[in-house]
Formats: structure tokens, C-alpha cells, sequence
């Protein structure tokens, strides 16, 4: 799935603004890239909303046939 830049960076900006994520800065390719991963807070809530998306998934899938 191809995400726009102009939507993803938003939306990790707003993650990490909000402690979910956790970014560091490293090199690569000689370029400074910046690296996300989840907080142990949004660990916590992948853990928490894991059912509900599941749930939410195979009730999608069984509409769709």
C-alpha cells in the first residue's frame, strides 16, 4: 500500500506528540533518516485495540464476500 508523505509524516508527528511513538535520527545512504517505533505506551494500546480490529476485520471480510 502506497501512503503519501504529505499524510504519513502528519500522522507520525501526531503519534509521537502524543507518546505513542518514539523516533531517533540515524544515517543511511549517507542521507539523515528519521526512525519510529512504538512507546511502551503504544504498545500498550496495540495490545489494548488488537480484538476490536480484528473483530472489525472479519465482520469487513464477511461483507465483502
Amino acid at each position: 500500500m502506497e501512503v503519501d508523505e504529505e499524510t504519513l509524516y502528519p500522522l507520525l508527528g501526531r503519534g509521537e506528540a502524543r507518546g505513542l511513538l518514539r523516533s531517533r535520527w540515524g544515517m543511511e545512504d549517507s542521507r539523515p533518516r528519521r526512525y519510529y517505533r512504538l512507546s511502551v505506551q503504544g504498545e500498550k494500546l496495540a495490545r489494548e485495540l488488537g480484538p476490536e480490529w480484528k473483530a472489525l476485520s472479519r465482520a469487513v471480510d464477511r461483507l465483502l464476500g
